[in-house]
This record gives C-alpha cells, sequence and structure tokens, in this order.
C-alpha cells in the first residue's frame, strides 16, 4: 500500500494499469475487492443469452464491462479514480477495448455490438479521460493500444500494442515504425511502442 507514495516522495511517479475486461479473482487469496462479482451482480458486463460474455484471452476468461450502460461506465470510472488515481499514480496503461465480441448483448437495446464495436473503444478512453477530469488531475497520462477516429479527442497517448522482439516486417520492430508513420497521418500523433517487444 505504501509503494507508490515511497516512490512518489522520492520524486519517481509510478504508472499502473486498467482494462474494461474484469476478471474473477474469488479463487484467489488475499483478495480485498472482487470487481468481476461486483459488475457481474449490477449488471455492469455485457453478456450473451443473459449470462456474462466471458471473452477468452490467452489463457484466462474475462467479462467485458459494458460501456452502453451509464452505471456501468460510472462503475469503472469510480475504479479508475479510487485504485489509479487515489493511490497516488501519475497515469496508466488503459488497456484492451478493441474485443468487444459481435455476438454480445448490450444494456442499451438499441445497440447492436456489430455496429457499437469500433466506437467501444472510443467511449473505454472517454471514460478514462472523464476520471482524469473528476479529479482534476490534469497532470495525469494514460495510453490506450486500441482506438477509432473519434479516439484521439479523449486518449492522452497511444500505444503501439506487443510486437515480436526482432526486426521482423510482420509483427517485429519495423511495423512498430510503419505503424507510427501511418498512425500520425491518421491524426494519432501522440504514440509509442516498446523497443524491446
Amino acid at each position: 500500500d505504501e509503494l507508490v507514495s515511497d516512490l512518489n516522495d522520492e520524486d519517481v511517479e509510478v504508472l499502473g494499469y486498467v482494462s474494461p475486461y474484469i476478471t474473477d479473482v474469488s479463487e484467489k487469496e488475499n483478495v480485498r475487492r472482487n470487481l468481476f462479482e461486483e459488475a457481474r451482480e449490477n449488471g455492469y458486463l455485457v453478456e450473451q443469452d443473459g449470462e456474462v460474455f466471458m471473452l477468452p484471452i490467452t489463457d484466462f476468461s474475462a467479462g467485458v464491462v459494458d460501456l452502453t450502460n451509464p452505471e456501468a461506465r460510472d462503475w469503472i470510472r469510480d475504479v479508475i479514480d479510487q485504485n489509479l488515481l487515489g493511490n497516488g499514480f501519475r497515469g496508466w496503461m488503459a488497456d484492451f477495448g478493441e474485443g468487444l465480441p459481435f455476438e454480445a448483448e448490450l444494456h442499451d437495446k438499441t445497440v447492436d455490438a456489430t455496429s457499437y464495436h469500433n466506437r467501444y473503444v472510443v467511449d473505454w478512453a472517454e471514460v478514462n479521460r472523464e476520471a482524469v477530469e473528476e479529479a482534476n488531475r490534469d497532470d495525469a497520462v494514460f495510453f490506450t493500444r486500441s482506438g477509432f477516429t473519434r479516439s484521439p479527442a479523449h486518449s492522452t497517448l497511444f500505444w503501439t500494442g506487443d510486437q515480436f522482439v526482432s526486426w521482423d516486417d510482420r509483427d517485429g520492430f519495423q511495423t512498430s515504425v510503419r505503424a507510427l508513420l501511418t498512425s500520425g497521418v491518421s491524426g494519432i500523433s501522440l504514440n509509442h511502442f516498446d523497443s524491446g517487444g
């Protein structure tokens, strides 16, 4: 609990992490707050056939926060405020957002998941920006790895995602340079990538 504060005292700013994909941690030990259970109980996750849609991600699955639900948006914004801004983090990676399942059933029944898919990443950046603004933290920064045409209006920075640790032109260093150049031409001027993959 004191790590970020101790680092801040040494003039070290700390970045954290947040994602709209929430994993069930009920089987884990020493869990103070199970966000998945909170979200599930309140209907804040996208569904399929009346059940939480569990999105497979590598070797685990996660529920996806339904950003068409105003209460879910408020809830995840509060999570960001309490767990990141409230704990002294200067910024964070606002990861994922790009994987809203096309088969998902959303809170807003007038919205189809297929047509909302690209808008979801914009809303995810917007929720993060709202958390920063509500906390009056104009010194905070967050970066996203997914976006659409309106994302630059909300995200403070972008990141090109995970590339291979190679000079490969399929998903290595060459693709990072290409991504930076083309994103700049497309209006995403503040972008970065991992130098080590």
